[in-house]
């Protein structure tokens, strides 16, 4: 739908705007030109930029907007002939993608939203970026002379690199169904909202992507029995004393294998005109590895009510987030999915040794850790990761170890999600 108004974006991942009260349009504001370079003597921590981002996809205009602010940071840094005597190195190693720029994104806060007269996405971008290590590892790169006042035009120009074009992997014929995924909302991103509905759009946000992930074969957890669980369990107070999420807690209580936590941004203008945008982060339970950062847009919606439209415009983000899931996860699957494997009643320390030499031998096995060994309870704990399901590890344990010295009398105790315990007695 094209709209010509501005929307008014609140910090991603913190904030949420609060519904009721249109506000109006915004403009978005133009940094001051960085042509004079900042002097390489006095180059601060962090500096602030603004850039801006136009597109008719939600994802290619976010990210043009990082790379605006990303190029007006260099400039600052090298100068605006340096840069431009060297564009297509310096964007190669620290514009052209996400991984190449985020490091050095400090803090990020969406200033203007709006659709153009040709429906394009027009995005507002204020960010923070360390400008020191930027500078240190520009000059690194060799894009900074040593001299003082850099930025000049004797800058050596460096040599790009031939680049080998890489084979993009298909993942389309990757099973995943049978992978369990808990969805939920990230709490603290509800304390720190202004908003009194913040909490009502992220329950609702878990609830659409939960409707998207069933048909996929997932294993997928019922919101209200996850919160059952989490006031059975009192993890809001254990979440409170220490550094784990309730997301992580909640994942090893369900033993869901991944767990994905998702914060909702809805803006409104007008009577019945609304807009959200779903950022979810994806995790393993075990090692609580990110596994993908994803942040999605659906449609501005005007429908006859508030509700309908905050519901169509959460609705389309929520397709777009779980179709990138998906391949996510696909792509989880293909590498090799990350298990627990848990040794009890071991007779010693050699022995757990051995079982990370042995299992390490096996197909499928791309690496083991031994991540705990206790003599006084005989236990011993290990990360595996092993192309293949939960079933196909336990018969290559078995089928392997039975026949070694110490491990005769190996036996399964418990397997539940991605957790194998298995008894030496």
């Amino acid at each position: 739908m094209k709209e010509k108004s501005f929307l008014v974006l609140g910090l991603i991942g913190m904030f949420v705007v609060a519904c009721g009260s249109p506000r109006p349009p915004e403009v978005i504001s133009v940094a001051s030109s960085p042509s004079a370079v900042v002097s390489q003597q006095s180059v601060p921590e962090q500096m602030t930029f603004e850039g801006m981002g136009k597109a008719a996809d939600f994802a290619v205009s976010r990210r043009l907007a990082y790379q605006d602010v990303m190029r007006k940071a260099i400039v600052a840094l090298v100068g605006e002939k340096a840069y431009t005597a060297q564009k297509n190195q310096i964007d190669a190693q620290f514009v052209n993608t996400e991984a190449q720029f985020a490091p050095y994104i400090v803090a990020k806060k969406w200033t203007t939203t709006r659709r153009d007269e040709n429906g394009d996405l027009i995005l507002g971008l204020e960010a923070t970026i360390a400008t020191k290590k930027l500078e240190s590892d520009l000059r690194a790169a060799g894009f900074l002379s040593n001299e003082k006042g850099g930025g000049s035009s004797s800058l050596p120009v460096a040599k790009s690199a031939p680049v080998e074009e890489k084979k993009q992997e298909d993942f389309s014929n990757v099973d995943i169904s049978g992978v369990s995924i808990l969805i939920y909302y990230n709490t603290a991103s509800i304390k720190n909202s202004k908003d009194p509905d913040a909490e009502r759009y992220a329950r609702k946000a878990v609830q659409l992507l939960n409707q998207e992930l069933l048909g996929s074969g997932l294993q997928v957890f019922d919101l209200e029995a996850a919160e059952q669980v989490a006031k059975e369990k009192n993890l809001l107070q254990e979440e409170a004393r220490g550094n784990v999420g309730l997301g992580l807690l909640l994942a090893q209580q369900v033993y869901a294998e991944v767990y994905g936590e998702v914060v909702p941004t809805v803006t409104y203008r007008g009577g019945t005109v609304a807009h959200c945008i779903l950022e979810l982060k994806l995790y393993t339970r075990t090692g609580a590895r990110v596994l993908a950062s994803i942040q999605k847009g659906g449609e501005e919606y005007d429908s006859p009510s508030l509700e309908a439209s905050l519901t169509a415009s959460m609705r389309d983000s929520a397709k777009k987030v779980a179709k990138e899931l998906r391949e996510n996860l696909k792509k989880y699957v293909f590498d090799g999915r990350f298990y627990t494997v848990r040794l009890i009643e071991v007779g010693s320390a050699r022995d757990a040794s051995s079982f990370v030499s042995a299992v390490a031998k096996l197909d499928g096995v791309k690496s083991v850790k031994q991540t705990l060994y206790s003599k006084n309870d005989r236990t011993a704990e290990y990360e595996v990761q092993f192309r293949g399901t939960p079933n196909d590890l336990m018969e290559r344990i078995f089928d392997s170890l039975i026949t070694k010295p110490g491990f005769e009398n190996l036996d399964l105790s418990t397997l539940r999600g991605n957790e194998l315990i298995f008894t030496m007695q």
